[in-house]
């Protein structure tokens, strides 16, 4: 048997419909992919980890000060090695 379709007696349903289809259409084409939303991620963990790294130095030295006199003197046999808060790296 084969099928025929009638026409709608509302032309508005029909409407309605094509409206929504097109407007799912749109959205969904809109919509970032899975892929996308990883790779967004992933970004904005590695500049949100760069800022504490940035913040976490600025820290260390506004603690340590960032003067190259010499703070400690560390005797080792004859020999005396001077460190300096410049020298600590992080």
């Amino acid at each position: 048997m084969t099928q025929v379709a009638l026409p709608d007696p509302d032309p508005s349903i029909a409407l309605a419909l094509k409206a929504r289809g097109e407007f799912e259409h749109e959205f969904l084409a809109r919509r970032p992919t899975a892929e996308q939303l990883i790779a967004r991620a992933k970004m904005q963990r590695a500049e949100f980890m760069a800022a504490l790294v940035r913040r976490f130095a600025a820290w260390l030295k506004s603690l340590f000060g960032a003067s190259t006199h010499p703070t400690t003197s560390v005797s080792r046999g004859e020999a005396v090695v001077s460190q300096t808060s410049a020298e600590v790296r992080v």
